[in-house]
């Protein structure tokens, strides 16, 4: 045998032996093969029955439940100011009055006019009686020859033009009337008063200060501002998933940072049935009694809504609820193995969720600390073995 055959020979033996020696494993790892794993100590919760409620908490801004800044209606100098912020008002009271010379001036001379006016009409009123008497007078005496028809006609033609004379002072009358009722009211708005029970929240101007008179088409600076707070209202965004389930009357409660320890009860009032395109959020307004006017306008708050309310609902911890691509799911405990149930889900509160469908009363539900996959052997763990799971009961 040639020296190059001998070494193919040594190689080929070589190599078959590595082979085998590689293809067998370890010692350690066939007796691991051989051993199964131990099953996944998990705890089991039943499904409970009771009140589930869908509760929705937002931030909230409180206002007041009627707020007007007041303008002054005519030009003028303000004479008066009897209020500053803070000062309580009731209805009608005069808060701040304005010096309008001009406009008295005018008021007098309209008063005048208007009482020449009546005069005029009184007179012309004689006067058309007068005519109305001498014409059927005349008219006896022409059935009589006793007068002739140019004396009728006369007569007859007096009576019409009385008659004229009255409906045209009557005209003159209710034109001085109505410049003289415009000045009266214009002088009255030289008075600005509350237009409801309230607090002056705001000041703008002091005494002395010129007021122009408050148009559309100008900006011009108010008085005062005046807000009632014996109502407030509270008002909160209500998110789209959750506007179908607001409806007026449903419970709200109020609390307020600035207020510790204290919760203000009320009940929807309003909403919009609207959403804003930019937000995607319905306005939702609460109106809540204030009567020691503790709640503030511009305060914040959180605002909790019972939007709905389930009696006899079956629910489970959140933490034994899995979700995929499928729907909500969960694993009950059969025969030792963890086996995947679907879900239906309903309502969610306070960490737990209502089960529509899908799991019966007395049902073992694993809560397990590792993943589970369908048929996972599982083995329930005795009671201390482990925390319990964040929503377990």
């Amino acid at each position: 045998m040639s020296n190059s055959s001998y070494a193919a020979l040594v190689c080929a033996a070589l190599a078959l032996f590595l082979g085998v020696a590689c293809s067998r494993p370890p010692a350690s790892e066939q007796k691991d093969a051989a051993q199964p794993r131990p099953p996944t100590r998990v705890t089991v919760v039943t499904p409970e029955r009771g009140t589930v409620s869908h509760d929705l908490s937002l931030t909230a801004t409180v206002e007041a439940y009627e707020q007007a800044p007041l303008y002054a209606k005519i030009s003028g100098y303000v004479n008066s100011l009897s209020v500053d912020i803070g000062d309580h008002v009731n209805k009608g009271q005069v808060l701040a009055t304005l010096e309008v010379p001009e406009v008295q001036q005018q008021y007098v001379q309209a008063s005048a006019t208007l009482g020449e006016r009546r005069a005029q009409l009184r007179k012309a009123e004689a006067e058309a009686k007068l005519a109305e008497t001498i014409f059927v007078r005349s008219k006896a005496l022409r059935a009589k020859d006793a007068i002739t028809q140019q004396e009728m006609d006369e007569a007859s033609a007096q009576y019409e033009t009385a008659h004229a004379g009255v409906e045209v002072a009557r005209a003159q009358e209710r034109s001085a009337e109505a410049r003289f009722t415009e000045l009266k009211d214009l002088l009255a708005y030289a008075q600005i008063t509350a237009p409801f029970d309230g607090i002056v929240t705001r000041r703008f101007v002091d005494r002395g200060a010129l007021m122009q008179a408050a148009t559309s088409n100008n900006n011009v600076t108010p008085v005062v501002t005046v807000a009632r707070i014996d109502v407030v209202r509270v008002y909160v965004d209500v998110p789209e998933p959750s506007a179908p389930y607001v409806d007026r009357g449903e419970p709200a409660t109020l609390e307020v940072s600035g207020i510790p320890g204290r919760k203000f009860h009320g009940n929807i009032t309003r909403y919009a049935d609207a959403l804003d395109p930019s937000t995607r959020t319905m306005r939702t307004e609460v109106d809540l009694p204030n009567a020691d006017a503790s709640l503030r306008p511009g305060m914040y708050g959180n605002l909790t809504i019972a939007l709905e309310n389930r009696a006899d609902a079956l629910s489970l911890p959140l933490s034994v609820v899995h979700q995929d691509d499928r729907g909500a799911f969960i694993y009950v405990l059969q025969e030792g193995k963890a086996v995947a149930r679907r879900v239906q889900l309903g309502l969610e509160s306070d960490r737990r969720v209502e089960i529509v469908d899908g799991v019966n009363d007395g049902v073992h539900v694993i809560s397990a600390m590792q993943e589970l996959r369908d048929g996972t052997p599982v083995m329930v763990a005795a009671h201390g073995d482990r925390p319990q799971l964040a929503g377990d009961r």
